[in-house]
């Protein structure tokens, strides 16, 4: 069923950082001349170039819990950054997952002013379908696993200490005087929406700043794919996983919060 909702505008979002992207499975022979190759289709765009120890697979939290170890020899794999002048836009490519993420780097700047859901999904489709066709992939089918979503949005540390901006959290009453620390809240949820399995994750935590303290509001959101599943459906449940994080975000902060922020609909 398709979230009814209006949503909202908000003039002074709290967002500084937007995380879009495709987990896949592991491509064989992925390496230094795939990054090579990468670096010369993308350079124009994205010049600044940094290399990362590779993300670990995404899999789903299993209510049962439990441990998965993983065993490997050789050299461990890397992560590509590839980041345009300024840094407002980064791409992370590894041998199993492309993503896009838009950050928020400098205020006052046009990097300071989020584009939309719309402008960076575009963004991340042309990216993949360029990746996908690539001297890099070599002409190899991408199985699709995981399509991700996330929002990183930046609290004023008594907003999420005081729990004024998270409705998910309710200080304890305690019958002394007491004044807050430290707070920290995770929720993980799972999900069924237009026909994807998924789950969402929700986490707040206070963080220092150089001198100032801040507090980051975390909403990610993974749809998990069938065996079935197609390129193009993973690529639209990319629409799919932002309905569910634009309601998660509102289903977790409160409305005076949300007012703060310029909330208009």
């Amino acid at each position: 069923m398709a979230l009814t909702v209006t949503w909202p505008d908000y003039s002074a979002a709290p967002v500084v950082e937007v995380v879009v992207g495709v987990e896949f499975a592991p491509l064989p022979n992925f390496g230094v001349l795939s990054f090579g190759a990468l670096h010369e289709l993308w350079k124009a765009r994205y010049p600044e170039v940094a290399e990362r120890e590779a993300l670990p697979p995404t899999r789903p939290l299993r209510p049962t819990g439990g441990f998965e170890f993983q065993f490997g020899q050789g050299i461990p794999p890397t992560r590509l950054w590839m980041a345009s002048q300024g840094g407002e836009r980064l791409i992370q490519i590894q041998h199993d997952r492309l993503l896009l993420n838009w950050r928020k780097v400098e205020a006052g700047s046009e990097s300071a002013v989020y584009p939309g859901h719309e402008a960076l999904i575009a963004e991340f489709r042309q990216l993949f379908e360029e990746f996908a066709t690539s001297a890099a992939v070599g002409g190899v089918a991408l199985t699709p696993l995981v399509t991700e979503w996330s929002y990183v949005n930046r609290l004023t540390s008594d907003h999420l200490l005081d729990g004024q901006a998270l409705s998910v959290w309710t200080a304890p009453d305690l019958p002394i005087e007491t004044e807050p620390l430290f707070t920290n809240l995770q929720h993980v949820r799972r999900f069924h929406h237009e026909g994807r399995d998924g789950q969402v994750e929700v986490s707040a935590a206070p963080q220092q700043i150089g001198e100032m303290s801040a507090g980051l509001l975390t909403i990610s959101v993974k749809c998990f794919h069938r065996p079935d599943t197609t390129m193009t459906s993973a690529l639209d449940s990319a629409e799919v996983a932002w309905q569910v994080a634009r309601a998660t975000f509102a289903a977790t902060t409160t409305e005076s919060a949300r007012q703060q922020w310029g909330e208009a609909r």
